[in-house]
């Protein structure tokens, strides 16, 4: 038995039917039908290998034979329609037909001679009248078991206790109807709704979609403990190491405001020293302990070599140091008094006046 279930040309190849016509063992070749069209022209061409096979041919439809099917179906030297079943004959569409005006007309051209073909067909099995069948065809007509018995499409009808299982239409429905355009989806849809079948409105992908995803995670699950555990200490190792990083970051941050400020407490301390070193120095001066050309060098000392200085140094109330010469003597104060100016000229004059003139008397 050759079955030809589904759409003609994508889930029924002309070819395909053909070798088994070639390979088909048997006196009376016996072809089922479940199909709502398809391809004109594949369709054509199993019409042909059947007619032109010297066999008897039986054909049955058992669910629908619509469009180009019903054509098949008329190529059965004997013809079976089951109860609850139909045909449905219509012109031929083309949903695909677009272009220029020169175009459109050379589709229809082709069309009104596939009408006329499917015309011919029809009225050779049937032997109506072609103002009948152009009737039929252009409202597009659906013919139960009795109606096409009746008329002649089909030469008798089978028994309802053989119709097992109508072809499942939603089958095919996801994957042909998607290639058809709004005109051929309406007519095919219109079919469905009057055989009674509801088509799915949902694909099974998403289905798929889940199991592929329990699949995914029963494979994670399924892995070797050794390779989880390298996976965790992987991941462990490259969180260890960002926080070493960040904590080098820290502490290169933390030396630098240390050495900051290790410098401003050492330039705070150089400035205490220095006006320390100053005020003793100033003092020493002012006591004659001292005098500025000595107190300019005693301040190159540090702080600690300046207070022993400034300790050993000790002046007499007129001007000599204890067992020593005369400061006059030793001390050219007049010298040093033309070396300043300014204020320390004026305080260094106030301070050893009488030494100073002296001096510029004795020069005169």
């Amino acid at each position: 038995m050759i079955n030809i279930f589904g759409v003609i040309g994508q889930d029924v190849k002309a070819s395909e039917v053909m070798k088994e016509i070639q390979a088909y063992e048997g006196d009376t070749i016996e072809v089922v039908i479940n199909s709502v069209g398809g391809s004109v022209y594949e369709g054509m061409a199993i019409y042909g290998a059947l007619k032109n096979d010297p066999r008897e041919v039986k054909t049955t439809v058992l669910g629908i034979g619509a469009s180009i099917a019903s054509v098949i179906f008329m190529a059965g030297d004997e013809r079976e329609i089951g109860e609850g079943s139909q045909l449905m004959i219509h012109n031929a569409l083309a949903p695909n037909a677009g272009g220029n005006k020169y175009e459109m007309a050379e589709a229809i051209e082709r069309l009104e001679q596939i009408d006329a073909d499917m015309k011919k067909i029809y009225s050779s099995g049937t032997g109506l009248q072609d103002q009948i069948l152009e009737s039929m065809l252009e409202k597009e007509t659906f013919l139960n078991a009795d109606e096409a018995t009746k008329l002649g499409f089909a030469t008798g009808k089978g028994d309802a206790v053989e119709l097992v299982a109508i072809y499942n239409v939603n089958k095919y429905k996801d994957e042909a109807m998607a290639e058809l355009d709004e005109k051929e989806m309406g007519f095919l849809q219109a079919i469905f709704a009057k055989l009674g079948f509801s088509p799915k409105a949902e694909s099974e992908e998403p289905v798929a979609m889940e199991e592929e995803e329990e699949e995914d995670a029963k494979a994670e699950s399924e892995e070797a403990p050794e390779a989880m555990e390298e996976k965790e200490e992987a991941e462990a190792m490259d969180e260890e190491e960002e926080k070493a990083e960040d904590s080098d970051e820290e502490m290169e941050a933390l030396k630098a405001k240390v050495a900051e400020l290790e410098l401003a407490l050492e330039a705070k301390l150089d400035k205490e020293v220095e006006a320390q070193k100053q005020s003793l120095v100033f003092e020493a001066i002012k006591d004659n302990k001292l005098t500025l050309s000595e107190g300019r060098d005693v301040m190159a000392l540090g702080l600690e070599d300046v207070q022993a200085k400034l300790e050993d140094a000790s002046i007499s109330p007129s001007g000599y140091e204890k067992g020593s010469a005369p400061v006059a003597e030793s001390i050219d104060h007049y010298a040093e008094y033309k070396a300043l100016k300014g204020s320390d000229q004026s305080a260094f004059f106030a301070k050893h006046k009488d030494i100073i003139l002296n001096e510029i008397n004795k020069d005169k």
